[in-house]
């Protein structure tokens, strides 16, 4: 899996493409990432799973972890982009209900400008 990174507006926006798996996982993974990130200052984050393939439950893990890290931080984590396979995991896991989930990244992206 690739992890590309890129800031809009005042949203740094994190794309990953590839298996999203233990075994596909790059160094750093997608939690250390949002944590660099996180000390950094950046305090809006969009995960944008467009390009991602759900293959196992550590998609899951490091998705609530960097979701978790960021509330902590006093930031705000949202996901764009999701398949009808990542929808219906994150149904089946009740994410949905605690993480806010776009179609797109440009609805993602408006959504951080609501208050």
């Amino acid at each position: 899996m690739d992890i590309k990174s890129r800031t809009v507006g005042d949203v740094l926006v994190i794309e990953l493409e590839g298996e999203f798996s233990r075994d596909g996982c790059p160094r750093p993974n997608l939690h250390e990432v949002v944590k660099a990130k996180l000390e950094t200052g950046e305090k809006k984050i969009l995960i944008n799973l467009e390009k991602a393939e759900f293959e196992d439950d550590f998609a899951i893990g490091q998705i609530l972890a960097s979701y978790i890290s960021a509330k902590k931080s006093g930031g705000a984590l949202k996901l764009s982009g999701l398949s009808a396979k990542w929808q219906n995991i994150m149904k089946i896991t009740t994410c949905d209900r605690v993480i806010e989930i776009f179609p797109s990244e440009k609805s993602a992206l408006e959504g951080f400008a609501k208050p």
